[in-house]
């Protein structure tokens, strides 16, 4: 009976323990009819195309990490024919820190995706 619980109690923290490190991301681009979320992922991406669309989604795994946390970098992709597309891509690890922006918001913002919170205090 001990032998139980005690296997128990460690699939227990095992699962709760591997849900401490994993956040939820919102979830969007041009072929979604509206935003959905996904869960147990390490980070949040928001992309910015340069001709106006935009994805959000959440990743386990981030290649070219050489940006700071809630920071947007100036990505290139270059294709097959050797086009080269710029994008700004952004990236976050808090539960639905991805929130939906427009580039312009992003812009705004000073180029950061991270939560602003009103500091002022009310009378």
């Amino acid at each position: 009976m001990a032998l139980k619980f005690a296997l128990f109690a460690s699939i227990t923290l095992f699962l709760f323990v591997g849900s401490i490190n994993s956040i939820s991301c919102y979830s969007y681009n041009e072929y979604t009819d509206s935003p959905g979320v996904i869960h147990d992922v390490k980070f949040c991406t928001s992309t910015y195309m340069f001709n106006g669309d935009a994805a959000f989604t959440g990743r386990n795994t981030l290649r070219n990490m050489d940006f700071e946390e809630n920071e947007c970098a100036l990505r290139e992709m270059r294709w097959s024919n050797d086009q080269v597309d710029g994008h700004f891509e952004c990236i976050c690890t808090s539960d639905l820190c991805n929130y939906p922006l427009t580039f312009k918001e992003v812009i705004h913002r000073n180029f950061t995706i991270k939560p602003i919170f009103n500091t002022h205090k009310l009378l």
